[in-house]
This record gives C-alpha cells, structure tokens and sequence, in this order.
C-alpha cells in the first residue's frame, strides 16, 4: 500500500503513479495507491485512516484474486501518509490482520 502525503489537506494516489510503478517493476509486486479523504473536504484524520485500513482488509479478503501474499503487505506512507501508515498498522493489528512491515517517510 503507498499512500501519499500532503499535510491531511491536499494530495492524491495520482502523485504517487511513477514511484508505484518503479517500484512495482523493480521488485515485482503489487502496489495499491490509496486515495483517503483529506481533511479540508471536511473528514477527521481518523477518518483516513479508516477507510485505509478497509482497503487493507478488502486486499486480503480477496488477495487471491488479485494475486497477493498477505504475509508480505506492507504500508509506506509519505508525511500524512506516513502518520496513516503508523495508524492503520495499530488498528489491523488489534482486528488481527498483521502486516509484514512498514515504511513511513
């Protein structure tokens, strides 16, 4: 999972296109930008970080369909995608998900 930063307000997964995909060449594997709700449409910060954790769970309810091993998924997140990473990784791990790693930029 990359997710982008930009202060809770601004940003989007657009910005992030060219790195998922070098980094999705050089290491082959899949990489899911995701876009979470920025606070100055109105949505707390914990709200992005739920609808992370969703993306999450959803890529490992259906991982075999898109090809995942769920015992390698790890979240990297720049500055406020950075704090999302930190986050979702607590609340996955107390609904049981575990993830392999993290890299928070």
């Amino acid at each position: 999972m990359n997710l982008h930063g930009g202060a809770f307000i601004a940003g989007d997964a657009d910005t992030l296109d060219s790195q998922s995909d070098r980094i999705k060449r050089k290491w082959n594997v899949n990489v899911v930008t995701v876009n979470y709700k920025l606070a100055k449409d109105g949505y707390d910060i914990a709200y992005g970080t739920r609808e992370i954790v969703d993306v999450v769970k959803y890529f490992v309810e259906n991982a075999s369909e898109y090809n995942i091993d769920t015992d390698k998924i790890f979240i990297l997140g720049y500055s406020a995608g950075g704090d999302h990473a930190m986050a979702s990784t607590l609340i996955l791990k107390q609904d049981n998900v575990d993830i392999a790693g993290q890299i928070i930029c």
